[in-house]
Formats: structure tokens, sequence, C-alpha cells
């Protein structure tokens, strides 16, 4: 081809693929498809993927609750406030009633939880667009359905995925009212009732875990400022918000005391050895990451419900990412809230170009077919393609995690005959946790893990201003109350089986020759439980116990 039929064919070419992507995007069955292949892709990660070890954990606290258990005394102590554990109560009303796993419980309830919410937005969506084409508002959902069913499983560093950890039900209750607050912004009128449930539901959000009362603060302070002379903090929603936290707080002392007075007291004085100072948490990809956002706003159309939703979104992200800040903990899932609605700003550009109804082209079913269909192979597709752990995932079925140790000793426990009431001596929730929910053991302590002796081991022999974190009569209350709870669970579930990890480097304390085991033994009563104990043997890191009454029914594994 010569140069001067290059130019016109290349021109050609490019306007043909122009007019057949707006062709595309002028479909409404191309977001539909998107999404439809975005809950696909979501559900079969959740499947697909083992249970967050703190999800499992909480399952723990509902199922002892239901089991008329009181939470935060001798059955269940957690630095979670109850919300945390109520939130999985319909998961365990389920197993419970229909005899399902519980793991399987868990994603049932997920995805029931985020339809509702998906569904919710998209009618908020097209009250906020203002137009009778409802194609603008299925871009945009398609954009939220990533955000819900793909960003739980992106960007771990090696964790579990996130789905129904309590950032995840944070976020699916704050994508209601985030829609809503652009609403007010623009001045468009809701019902009353509609804003009351919103504000239940993020005022239950907030109180699953309160330092997120941030992003209600900025939220209003955008308010605030794009429409000062008409807003109102009284609004429906905020009186529901400020009602939902009141009526939560006047609930502790009744029904749960034990978070007040025992649990909340606990976690302040010992947790700080599992957090990180802020200096560890604050990356420079975070400030890009806002900083980006901040420009990809300028890309929506001025004043329209696009960047009013769009700024709204940036409001809450940062919002989340101070949150995530004053939480002090490094976990990856922490910032999920952060990295999700982040991702919907730099989406946002993008999804407000869908056209609207005037640009309409007129398609036949057969193209509509293919509209639909195709998107959604195509995120599936790209999705178990991708090199990340979402792909990862995806490619193994369900055999990714399958020779970890927490599913290792899922098996062991599986495969022993004695009854199956288990114990793992440990500083941190894996592997005991998802190990115990897998294998339908019951699970020993009071405790997810021994999570207040490092607080007690660093006040003792970590750098010095580890021991200044806490007076000496405080760390003997802490040690008391960790040997005697011990001592208490020991004997009211005598565990089968106890897994203690070898001598060595544990979670929460610095590196050195950590010996939990011979810590324990240094108290009379524990000596005195423990000599109804023989060693087994080893799984992994892990050194295996067993109670003499059932030591012949140890697994084949034990001697490895």
């Amino acid at each position: 081809m010569d140069h001067d039929t290059a130019g016109p064919a290349w021109q050609t070419l490019r306007v043909g693929g122009r007019r057949t992507i707006e062709r595309w995007r002028q479909d409404s069955a191309t977001p539909i498809g998107l999404s439809a292949g975005l809950v696909l892709i979501g559900i079969l990660l959740s499947l697909w993927s083992r249970l967050n070890y703190d999800v499992a954990w909480l399952m723990v606290g509902a199922n002892r609750l239901a089991s008329g258990i009181p939470l935060y005394g001798e059955g269940f102590i957690d630095v979670n406030p109850p919300l945390a554990v109520y939130a999985m109560a319909p998961a365990t009303a389920l197993a419970r009633i229909t005899g399902i796993a519980e793991p399987l419980a868990v994603i049932v309830q997920t995805w029931l939880a985020a339809g509702l919410a998906l569904l919710v937005c998209f009618q908020l969506l097209i009250r906020l667009l203002t137009s009778a084409d409802q194609r603008p508002a299925l871009w945009w959902l398609a954009g939220l359905t990533f955000a819900v069913c793909l960003m739980p499983a992106l960007f771990l560093n090696g964790e579990a995925v996130a789905y129904a950890q309590r950032e995840y039900w944070i976020l699916l209750l704050t994508l209601p009212f985030l829609i809503l607050t652009a609403l007010r912004i623009q001045g468009l009128v809701i019902k009353s009732s509609w804003a009351v449930a919103m504000g239940i539901a993020f005022g239950i959000a907030l109180c699953i875990k309160p330092h997120y009362l941030v992003v209600w603060i900025g939220l209003e302070g955008l308010v605030f400022l794009r429409r000062p002379l008409r807003s109102s903090f009284l609004r429906p929603e905020n009186l529901a918000i400020a009602g939902t936290g009141l009526s939560y707080l006047l609930s502790l002392p009744l029904v749960t005391p034990g978070y007040l007075t025992l649990a909340l007291p606990l976690a302040l004085s010992s947790y700080w050895a599992y957090q990180t100072p802020w200096t560890g948490l604050i990356n420079l990809t975070s400030f890009l990451a806002i900083a980006g956002a901040t420009w990809s706003i300028r890309w929506t159309p001025r004043g329209s419900s696009a960047r009013t939703l769009s700024s709204v979104f940036l409001v809450a992200a940062i919002g989340s990412f101070v949150a995530y800040l004053l939480g002090g903990t490094p976990w990856a899932y922490h910032a999920l809230p952060f990295r999700t609605l982040i991702a919907v700003v730099y989406l946002a550009p993008w999804i407000t170009r869908a056209p609207t109804r005037s640009s309409r082209a007129q398609v036949s079913s057969l193209q509509r077919m293919i509209h639909g269909i195709a998107p959604a192979v195509l995120v599936v597709a790209i999705a178990f393609a991708s090199p990340g752990d979402a792909g990862r995932i995806l490619r193994a079925q369900g055999e990714i995690g399958s020779e970890g140790l927490s599913a290792r000793l899922a098996d062991w426990i599986k495969r022993s005959e004695a009854p199956q009431t288990v114990a793992v001596l440990s500083t941190s929730v894996p592997p005991a946790f998802p190990a115990v929910s897998y294998a339908a053991a019951e699970w020993t302590l009071r405790f997810s893990c021994l999570w207040p002796l490092p607080a007690v081991l660093r006040s003792r022999y970590g750098s010095p201003e580890d021991r200044a974190r806490l007076l000496p009569s405080r760390v003997a209350e802490i040690e008391a109350y960790l040997r005697t709870s011990i001592v208490q669970d020991f004997s009211r579930r005598p565990p089968s089986w106890v897994f203690v990890p070898q001598p060595g480097s544990l979670q929460g304390l610095p590196p050195g020759h950590w010996d939990l085991l011979n810590f324990l033994r240094a108290d009379p009563r524990f000596e005195a439980i423990w000599s109804g104990y023989q060693p087994m043997g080893r799984l992994g890191s892990l050194r295996v116990f067993a109670r003499r009454l059932n030591a012949r029914n140890i697994s084949g594994d034990a001697s490895q």
C-alpha cells in the first residue's frame, strides 16, 4: 500500500472502530452484560477461595450467641464491638436451619446483601441522574458492581479475600448513603422513608467501626460547602444515623456489658502490640491515588450530577483512608473501603460519557444479545487470565490455599476420630481459622488467639518504649486474667487436640525464641491440666498434643 492510500484507509478504520464502540456504549445491554460478568466473577472468587479468618472467628461468636452464651464473658472475648458479631447472625441462622456448611452460608448471606445494596444504588442513581434514559444509571451500576464484586479480591498482599469482612459490610452499608448525599447536594427530593432507611444502614456501618465517623464528617462538610444556605444537618438520614448510634450505645450496658467493662479496656491496653505507627501506614502510592482521583474529576462535566457523585465518592475515600490510619493496623483488607471508593472515582469520567437518549441507535435483537453476552464473557476471560490474586484464585478453582497450614489443620481435625474440640495456642488468628469452620469443630477458647499476650511480653521484655506503655500493675492484671481464662476454657471445653507453634517468632512480638507453651506451663493450674496431654508429633510448624484419652485416634500426619 502506498503513502497516498494508507492515510484514508487508516482514517476509515479509525472512524469505523469509533462508531462500533459508540454503538456498543449506546446499547443498555452492554453495561448489563458487564455487571452480570462481574457478579459471576465475584461469586466464583468467594466460592473458590477460603473464608476469611476473621469472618470465621466471628461466626464462632454468632454461634455461641445463638446457643445462649453471652458475648464478652466466659464464652467470647474480642476486640470488635458487638455489631461485628451480629452481622454474621443471618449466616449462622441459615446454616442451622438448612444444615449447609457455615462457609457456604456466609457466601449466601454476602451475595444477597450485595445484590440488595446494588439494587438500592441503582434506584437512587436513576433518581440522581434525572433522566428517563436508564443507560447512564446502568453504566454507573456497572462501576459499582466492579467495586463490590471484584475489589475485595484485589491488592490482598497474600491475605485472605475480604468478602464478608467488616470493611466489606461497611462498604455495602455506605454506598447508598453516598448516592443519597449527592442527591442532597443537587437539591433533589427523596422520600423520607428511604432517607431514614439509608441513614440507619450507614449508622450500622459506623457502629461496626466507629472511627469511620470521619467519613460522615467529611460528607457533611461537602454538603455545607456546596449548599451553604440551603443545607440542614437535621435531615431525616442524619437523624436516623444519630438515633441508630444512640440506641446502640444505650444497648451496650444492657445487652453486652462485658464489652464496656472487660473487652474494650483489655483491647485498649493490649492491642497496640499489633498496631503500626502512622508512618508505617502512610505511603506515596495512597497520596498519588488521591491526587489522581482529584484530577480525574475534572474530566466529568462541570455542574453535572456525575461530577457531584464523583466528588462525594472522593470525600468518602479520603475519609476512609483517615479511618484506616486511625485503626492503626497494616492488614490490607482494612483499606478496602478506601481502595474501592477511589476506584469508582477513577471510573467516573469514562462512565459519564455514556450516551443519552438522543444518541440512541437502533439495534436488532441479535445485536443486543451480542452486546450483552460479549462483555460478560470478556470480563470473565480477563479475570481468569489476570496475573494477580483474583486470577490465581479463579484458575485454581478451589484448590488455592488447600496446601496451606490452615487447610492442613482442617483436614487433620476432620480425619481424627476423637471429639473435634480444638485449641491453637498462638498469637495470630490463622491457622486456627478458618480451619475450625471448615472442619465444623468446636473451639475451646474464648479468644480467637492469645492476642493480649504480646502486650504482656513486650511490656516485660521488649524495648524501653514498649515497657513504658503499661504500668506493671496493669501488666500483671492482664496476665492473670489471660491465664485464668485459659484454665477455665480448658476445663469447660476440654480440647481433644491442642496445637502450639514451635518456639520462634510470633505475631505481635519482636523476633526472638518465644515459646508460648513454656510460658503457660509456669501456671500450676495449667500445668495440672497439661499433664493430661501428650505430644503426638508435628503438623507443619505446629506441635501436636492429644488428650491421653484419645491419643490412639491420632491422624497419620502427626509424625510429619
